[in-house]
């Protein structure tokens, strides 16, 4: 044993008794800050839940309003059950909301003069219904008719919405802190990774020049590794389930949205449905306002999962040769209805413009899309410009923008002179379900939508603005090198086209209701219609009946799926005419996004115009 000089080995107790100390200090300050973030993670959570509350006592204020307008209207004491349920909760609710304020008097008072305007709300609410009960209904109706009540659930719906913002502008600070001291912890558990390294090595020092015994010395080494291989081994645990989690957090907010639009679409359908149904059984009549009301609903839900399909790029594209210049002219007139007389519309073409290889449909949503965002940045009139020109997009802007490849493209650029973007708003202006619009004027998908068929074209999107000048999309599709294989598609004729009754149709499909709905669509029609529930009972129809003259089958069916009933179809009937319907239909009859050739899709759902249109073209008519 090799003996050390008492001053040497003093300095190398201090030195290890000071790397402890930091590390302790380390330890102890890691703890502060998880105890600080608990704290502002529970302050976020309380937010939150006030927001909820104040959400649940607006909900609440509004099913008193209903169960009171409807006693009024009706007489019906049952309208007032509702009623009666929610004057209890609405207390409550306010009591909570107190509560949760706590001692902060701003926040306080906040809540106190909205439990003093639903206090007012309630009464004459209640005012109303003592009037009406005493016989009096000319009274409560007047005041029903005043602006009393619009203005009082007006006062609450803007002290709602300012204490909810409040509340998210809390949040928003408390993730900003919640955020700083992840940073501060990960920067602690690097510092103490390094400190505890360099304990193991100084310790590693100590005892060999203490003892001099090689193999203890060899036995703390490899103690040391796997204590840093372990924590490494944590720190990259912790780092994957902080990614799912972010992942899963987007997730969630990207399915709210969704769920939000389709319920409240659901709820036009169902509501219509059923008082029709309704006032059907009676033998009312005029009530094809609820029937369009239904299938308005209907439209624009079919039209957000589009929309998610394109954001995601998994819609199915049916691209053709383009001329963009007879494209842009052609469409313009569209354009000029969507915006208005306030706003002027002009278009610039570039001479010899290369051809593009897209969907048309999908490039005239896009161009329609952008332009009435333009025209709603322009509230109070200006000019909305069109221009086309060839571009190409060189290395150092591909490395600058990593989506996009450098090559040659045909840039459309849309100019509108409107208010201009925020540069937090374009950071986000492609996310699905952000909206910058007031309630009811945006969906949140328009510029997903346009985002996900540029992308799925292998094309790009910038966006360029400016506060008060305006802003400038530019979108650019890839230069199509190749022989014009079509021109624009032919505008389709005014009147449904109809069918010949002996004209017939197998339809297969494994869904009951969409199988016997898409046949009475087609009798409607005028089709002869025949009708099959699998791969294994359409078959022998077909041998059955050879004056089929359409397959009109669904692509995702179990066991055997719609290409595969084609294909076996087709060695039986060759020439045999195939019309595919589906709404998802990806590595089926789509590969990379883009139809297979020769196939006719029908994306569900579809209107009777759509489904008669389609049935032309692919038996050969107009």
């Amino acid at each position: 044993m090799i003996e050390l000089p008492r001053t040497q080995s003093r300095y190398g107790l201090a030195a290890v008794l000071s790397v402890f100390a930091l590390l302790l200090v380390m330890t102890i300050g890691a703890f502060a800050f998880l105890q600080v973030a608990h704290g502002a993670r529970s302050e976020s959570e309380a937010a939150d839940h006030r927001k909820w509350m104040l959400l649940s006592l607006l909900q609440t204020v509004v099913d008193d309003e209903t169960g009171q307008r409807g006693y009024l209207l009706t007489g019906d004491p049952r309208y007032l059950q509702p009623y009666k349920a929610a004057v209890g909760k609405v207390s409550a609710d306010i009591a909570a909301l107190e509560r949760s304020a706590g001692a902060s008097r701003s926040p306080r008072q906040a809540f106190d003069t909205l439990a003093t305007t639903v206090t007012a709300k309630m009464t004459e609410l209640n005012t109303t219904i003592v009037l009406y009960r005493a016989g009096n209904q000319t009274s409560a109706i007047a005041i029903v008719h005043s602006n009393l009540g619009i203005d009082k659930m007006d006062a609450i719906r803007g002290q709602i919405a300012t204490l909810t913002h409040r509340e998210d502008e809390r949040i928003a600070v408390l993730d900003q802190r919640l955020a700083s001291y992840a940073i501060l912890l990960r920067v602690i558990v690097v510092v103490t990774s390094v400190v505890l390294f360099a304990t193991a090595v100084l310790i590693i020092w100590y005892l060999l020049r203490a003892l001099g015994e090689t193999a203890a010395a060899a036995a703390a080494v490899r103690r040391a590794n796997a204590e840093i291989l372990s924590q490494t081994r944590q720190r990259e645990q912790a780092e994957t389930q902080l990614r799912q989690i972010q992942k899963m957090e987007s997730l969630g907010q990207l399915a709210g949205g969704l769920a939000h639009d389709l319920n409240n679409m659901l709820a036009v359908i169902i509501g219509s449905l059923a008082v029709f149904k309704r006032r059907h059984d009676r033998g009312e009549t005029g009530l094809a306002r609820y029937i369009e009301a239904a299938e308005e609903a209907a439209g624009n839900a079919a039209t957000v999962t589009q929309r998610m399909l394109a954001f995601s790029r998994q819609q199915s594209l049916a691209p053709r040769y383009l001329d963009v210049n007879r494209f842009v002219s052609s469409t313009s007139e569209l354009l000029r209805h969507a915006m208005g007389g306030s706003v002027a519309l002009e278009t610039v073409l570039a001479g010899g413009l290369w051809p593009v290889f897209a969907d048309s449909n999908q490039l005239e949503n896009a161009l329609l899309n952008l332009a009435i965002n333009a025209r709603d940045a322009m509230q109070d009139g200006g000019r909305l410009t069109i221009e086309t020109s060839n571009a190409h997009l060189d290395d150092a802007y591909a490395a600058a923008n990593p989506e996009c490849r450098a090559g040659q493209y045909v840039l459309v650029a849309i100019t509108d002179t409107g208010s201009g973007m925020k540069p937090d708003i374009m950071a986000r202006a492609f996310d699905p379900f952000f909206t910058t619009k007031g309630v009811g004027k945006g969906t949140g998908l328009g510029l997903s939508q346009v985002y996900g068929f540029v992308k799925q074209s292998n094309g790009h999107i910038k966006i360029y603005s400016e506060i008060g000048q305006g802003t400038t999309m530019k979108v650019y599709l890839p230069r199509h090198i190749g022989a014009a294989a079509s021109d624009q598609p032919a505008r389709l004729a005014a009147s449904l086209p109809m069918g010949e009754a002996g004209t017939v149709i197998l339809v297969v499909d494994d869904e009951a209701p969409v199988r016997q709905v898409t046949a009475e669509t087609l009798r409607e029609l005028g089709y002869t219609v025949l009708e099959a529930a699998s791969g294994a009972e359409a078959l022998p129809l077909l041998d059955a009946h050879p004056d089929i003259a359409v397959l009109l089958t669904d692509v995702m069916m179990p066991q055997m799926n719609g290409r595969q009933l084609a294909e076996a179809a087709g060695r039986r009937r060759p020439g045999l005419r195939v019309l595919f319907a589906s709404g998802y239909t990806r590595n089926a009859v789509v590969h990379n996004g883009i139809i297979d050739p020769g196939v006719h899709l029908l994306s569900k759902p579809f209107t009777i115009d759509e489904l008669a249109r389609k049935l032309r073209d692919v038996l050969g008519g107009a």
